[in-house]
């Protein structure tokens, strides 16, 4: 007995350092379906890193808590905390900066700071591309990989991160970690469309979170469907479960491909800024405007 509270008490701890995330098996899933977007001869180049890439997309994780370096705060945000400071979810992109003159970065520790996070790692790659310094656009594009996952993750957008402040705790780790396991096989590929260059990275980033932000209440509703049938979270919870956020759980692992696909497309292409590479074609890409759904659904609240 006294053992099985070891090991209970040893894989508590354990998460609480490593924290939640979409969990190897989602990231890679989105990081290789990112390169596969890619035009050619911006894949060809990718594609000879991917083995690398894969290795370190679970870093960002393998980073928190190490000498208080404040990196959990790299991989969610919780806008509503930013409320009483003047800044609404309603109202993107926020931009650092101005960020700063209004909320400490103490607190925005607290509060979470992944878009500024995404953002900076994306620069970091540039600079590295720009260098040819291939270790250190393994280290950005394999974070970069990471922080937009999470940023694709509607749980890592919100206070009620974990169903804490709606009585269903531990929805996180059952939504991306168990439907993961259970249904990511049943995400199609991304449609080709054509990829286009970001103009704004803030606004970009923003755009995305806003609208992921947005599918939380579906979640928890669909976390009460399932609690209704079964309270042991056993089988019959998790058909309810994915019966009711399958379109959002496929759109957000489609819509994180193509996000990333957008950021490596536009890091090279920003790193080498030639007219071969300003006049290089995709073969699909990300609708800026809408986030996508699968086949043609529209997602409910």
């Amino acid at each position: 007995m006294k053992r099985k509270l070891l090991i209970i008490l040893f894989f508590i701890f354990l998460m609480n350092e490593i924290g939640f995330c979409w969990g190897e098996q989602g990231h890679r899933w989105i990081l290789m379906e990112a390169i596969d977007l890619l035009p050619q001869e911006i894949k060809k180049y990718y594609k000879s890193l991917e083995s690398e890439l894969l290795n370190k997309v679970m870093d960002p994780d393998m980073r928190k808590g190490a000498d208080n370096n404040n990196e959990a705060a790299n991989h969610y945000i919780n806008p509503e905390l930013y409320v009483s400071f003047g800044f609404s979810i309603d109202t993107v992109p926020w931009r650092e900066s101005e960020v700063l003159k209004k909320v400490s970065a103490e607190k925005m520790n607290e509060y979470g700071v992944l878009p500024f996070a995404i953002k900076k790692t994306y620069m970091k790659l540039v600079e590295a591309l720009k260098k040819s310094d291939t270790q250190a656009i393994i280290v950005y594009a394999a974070d970069l990989a990471h922080y937009v996952g999470d940023a694709h993750q509607p749980l890592h957008l919100t206070e009620n991160f974990n169903g804490q402040l709606t009585g269903n705790l531990n929805i996180h780790f059952r939504f991306e970690n168990d439907l993961v396991l259970e249904y990511l096989n049943k995400v199609p590929a991304p449609a080709k469309k054509e990829l286009q260059k970001i103009k704004d990275i803030d606004k970009y980033c923003w755009e995305h979170i806003k609208k992921i932000s947005k599918f939380v209440p579906a979640i928890i509703q669909a976390d009460n469907a399932g609690v209704a049938v079964s309270k042991i979270y056993d089988d019959k919870y998790f058909r309810v479960l994915w019966n009711n956020t399958k379109d959002i759980f496929q759109a957000v692992f489609i819509n994180g491909a193509y996000a990333l696909s957008e950021y490596y497309y536009t890091a090279y292409l920003t790193a080498f800024p030639t007219p071969q590479n300003k006049k290089t074609k995709s073969t699909k890409t990300a609708d800026k405007s809408k986030i996508s759904t699968t086949k043609n659904k529209t997602l409910k609240k």
